[in-house]
């Protein structure tokens, strides 16, 4: 159970052959049964997140090239899937044929 006056992490990690290349996670806790909007960017040296049009710093981000062909995304529980946090759902999934900007990445979170 997720009580009034708990807070939720919102976090990316990128992984590739079982190392992890690149991991960000919001400076911000999100409030229990809040709406948030979360953007991603994928790319070779262009990893990621904006939450509420504020990108996460990075903790890990080592510039290699991404799988080919993603095979997994996993929305309130790490991929493992033994740490479920919440109960979330995707709203919407807008997939650019090109990494967007900053800016736009920012934009696209608020």
């Amino acid at each position: 159970d997720v009580g009034a006056t708990d807070r939720l992490e919102t976090s990316l990690t990128v992984v590739s052959g079982g190392t992890t290349i690149y991991q960000a996670t919001a400076a911000a806790l999100l409030a229990a049964g809040t709406e948030a909007s979360v953007a991603i960017r994928l790319g070779r040296g262009r990893n990621a997140q904006a939450v509420g049009g504020v990108i996460a710093p990075a903790t890990t981000d080592t510039g290699a090239a991404l799988p080919s062909g993603l095979t997994q995304a996993a929305m309130s529980q790490n991929l493992a899937g033994t740490l479920a946090y919440c109960a979330a759902r995707w709203r919407r999934q807008v997939v650019y044929p090109a990494a967007v900007s900053d800016a736009a990445l920012q934009a696209l979170a608020a």
